[in-house]
């Protein structure tokens, strides 16, 4: 098995309960146990947005920005582009996860939101941790206590 599938809630969302519950999940996170780093979890170009993010830290940077970064390294390193919508859904799509932030500036033709990290990328990668081993406790709560027990002993 290469792949396992986990889903992330918002930041300190609960699920609901009773007549509320549902699927309040707001994006996959696939791991990819072929792939390395933040590939694991990541597409190509969500991990090079989010880079380009994190060295900018609170300044941020708008879709238009992130798009351009992204596709010149992807032309450099894949010989392949990416559109300016999947840049803009996978943003969104973080921004729904909790890990990043937006504000809002105008600009040409309206506003424009400007992403900006919730997280530094070690911040991140815990965040993603714990949320995947809570699910797994919820989920296994003894297997995944022994597999982490297990861990530790190596």
């Amino acid at each position: 098995m290469d792949e396992v599938n986990f889903k992330l809630r918002p930041i300190g969302e609960k699920p609901k309960k009773g007549s509320e519950q549902g699927d309040n999940t707001i994006m996959w996170i696939v791991f990819n146990t072929k792939k390395q780093g933040l590939e694991t979890i990541m597409r190509d170009h969500t991990v090079i947005a989010m880079r380009f993010l994190w060295g900018n830290g609170k300044e941020g940077a708008i879709s238009r920005e992130i798009w351009l970064h992204a596709n010149k390294i992807l032309m450099k390193e894949k010989g392949k582009s990416i559109s300016r919508a999947s840049i803009i859904n996978s943003m969104n799509d973080m921004v729904d996860a909790g890990v990043l932030n937006y504000k809002e500036k105008p600009g040409k033709g309206g506003y424009h939101r400007v992403y900006y990290p919730a997280f530094d990328e070690e911040g991140f990668k815990l965040h993603v941790v714990k949320k995947i081993i809570s699910k797994l406790s919820d989920t296994w709560p003894d297997a995944t206590k022994k597999a982490l027990t297990a861990s530790r002993k190596v």
